[in-house]
């Protein structure tokens, strides 16, 4: 089956600088001092460049609809919303999973029976296919993978504690997605791995989150963190347990932030410290490898939490951000499609 590539912008964080951000685009684009093709999300830079190399290897589905001012460069006319009190509304009233449901019947509308590719902002979008996925299989028996810096599966009011303020509260959001996925059963805990954390040992991390972290992990759920990653034997440790998992259907999610400040910064998120790129495209690689073999069929796969502000901009040593690149070669390695 071919691959469909589509898009689902959201980005409703309330944070002040991410809201200042969003001010300072308008403020250039309402006095005429931006280019007309720049980019509005990251479907409009991943596509064009997959479509440039691919050619006629995947398909383009377009982008899921949305409100201008819950995008990441909202239309001038919706500025008035473009505020911090809007977004925590819409996070609060759950708004992040009730287009995640938006996504999921996008995904059964427009992408069945082909493979889903999403390219999103907000990772909790991923809950979209996943969702659709476990109406279409058995959730038993597809395994899921998330290369992350963050575990997203902690309930939405410990990301408030101290030392947590850049998460804000909602039902269902970027850091609390898989909770939800798990809770209603359309993903299994033991069939989750999420690979590359760097939030787990954080210093003065509050009592309350590091026990709702372990508790997912005693439900079954498979931690990796970045050092572990690190280490000679992990390339083969993560195939032994993979190999071993029940599943064998597979879904595969890239948070961009699993490079943060190595060679993924146009990231929502620069709190912690991500892997190489060698790293995330050999895991890549291994998973692609384990299709190869005959075990695991790939049904899905994402790559979300780009920040098209930040695209492009050199961190503090002088080194070029590489977060197109690497979500384009992550993409294309599980598809298995050569530049």
């Amino acid at each position: 089956m071919p691959f469909k590539i589509f898009g689902a912008a959201l980005d409703a964080l309330d944070d002040p600088e991410r809201v200042e951000l969003k001010q300072a685009y308008l403020q250039a684009a309402s006095s005429g001092r931006l280019p007309p093709e720049l980019p509005l999300d990251p479907y409009d830079i991943l596509a064009p460049l997959l479509a440039d190399r691919y050619g006629e290897a995947m398909r383009f589905c377009g982008k899921l609809e949305l409100p201008g001012w819950l995008t990441p460069r909202p239309p001038v006319q919706d500025a008035c919303l473009v505020r911090s009190e809007s977004y925590r509304h819409f996070l609060d009233d759950d708004g992040v999973g009730i287009y995640a449901e938006a996504c999921a019947r996008y995904v059964e509308r427009h992408i069945f029976p082909d493979i889903p590719c999403l390219i999103s902002v907000d990772h909790g979008m991923t809950a979209g296919p996943l969702e659709a996925l476990s109406r279409r299989f058995d959730p038993r028996e597809t395994t899921v993978v998330v290369i992350d810096s963050h575990f997203d599966a902690i309930p939405a009011h410990l990301r408030s504690l101290p030392g947590l303020e850049s998460f804000t509260c909602g039902s269902r959001n970027c850091g609390s997605f898989l909770t939800a996925l798990i809770d209603a059963g359309a993903v299994l805990p033991e069939n989750l791995f999420v690979v590359g954390v760097s939030d787990y040992a954080w210093p003065g991390t509050a009592e309350p989150y590091r026990r709702a972290y372990l508790a997912q992990m005693e439900r079954g759920v498979t931690v990796i963190t970045r050092a572990e990653v690190e280490e000679e034997s992990f390339a083969g440790d993560l195939q032994r347990r993979l190999r071993n998992s029940r599943g064998s259907r597979l879904y595969v999610s890239l948070d961009a932030d699993a490079g943060a400040l190595r060679c993924m910064n146009a990231v929502r998120f620069l709190d912690t410290v991500g892997m190489s790129e060698e790293s995330i495209i050999d895991l890549a690689g291994l998973l692609r490898g384990l299709v190869d073999e005959g075990r695991f069929e790939l049904i899905g796969l994402d790559a979300a939490e780009m920040d098209v502000h930040l695209v492009g901009i050199e961190d503090e040593q002088g080194l070029p951000d590489r977060t197109v690149e690497v979500c384009a070669d992550f993409l294309t390695t599980l598809m298995r499609i050569d530049a």
